[in-house]
């Protein structure tokens, strides 16, 4: 929440071109590194404009609408139209969602709500249970899985198939992360982390290249 975040992704990617510049592939701490200090700060702040919503209606409707604290779309969103995330947030509007107690049963209960409408995907309704959840005080303790965090958690090697990934069985890394923050992180760097993978594989018991 790139070329995921338009608002820093632009600045992490082009610090991440420059660091891999020397050569060699960035290791999984190396990743959790840059996305701290490239990131962190920039998901924080678009959190915090969700939970300082003054009504659960208008978290509904900024969160609904992707609409940033500049008040431009999420880039997310960019090709869902206003017709499609206004009919999101009537749907959320009169699904009970200040009855949710964790995020599990926001995101569940989002999801019921929204993703029969056209052109909602599993990313939509993810954010938006993100955004509201912030409002709601409901953050996830797993990492939720959508096409490029998915991507990411291959590229370490993991199978992946379901709706969620405990951070149990990632590397020891990325318990330096909240499991939004590795949801993040996962999707901004598959690249990085499909290349670290590969030479991993490249490296035998020997501990000499192989191939």
């Amino acid at each position: 929440m790139r070329n995921r975040r338009d608002h820093c992704g632009l600045r992490g990617r082009r610090l991440c071109v420059r660091r891999m510049a020397g050569g060699g592939a960035a290791s999984c701490s190396q990743v959790v590194t840059w996305y701290i200090r490239d990131y962190r700060t920039c998901a924080r702040e678009e959190l915090a404009f969700y939970r300082g919503q003054p009504t659960l209606n208008s978290a509904i409707h900024v969160g609904a609408l992707a609409i940033r604290r500049d008040g431009t779309r999420h880039p997310h969103q960019w090709r869902r139209s206003l017709s499609t995330l206004e009919a999101a947030r009537e749907q959320l509007l009169h699904a009970g969602l200040r009855r949710c107690r964790t995020f599990e049963q926001l995101y569940s209960t989002v999801r019921d709500a929204i993703e029969g409408i056209p052109d909602i995907g599993a990313l939509t309704v993810y954010d938006t249970a993100q955004r509201i959840g912030a409002f709601l005080g409901l953050e996830p303790d797993v990492v939720y899985l959508h096409c490029g965090t998915r991507d990411g958690a291959r590229a370490l090697g993991l199978a992946a198939r379901g709706e969620t990934l405990s951070p149990d069985v990632l590397p020891a890394a990325f318990r330096r992360l909240r499991p939004y923050e590795v949801e993040d992180c996962l999707c901004i760097y598959k690249r990085e982390l499909a290349e670290w993978r590969a030479a991993q594989q490249a490296v035998g018991p020997d501990g000499r290249a192989h191939g």
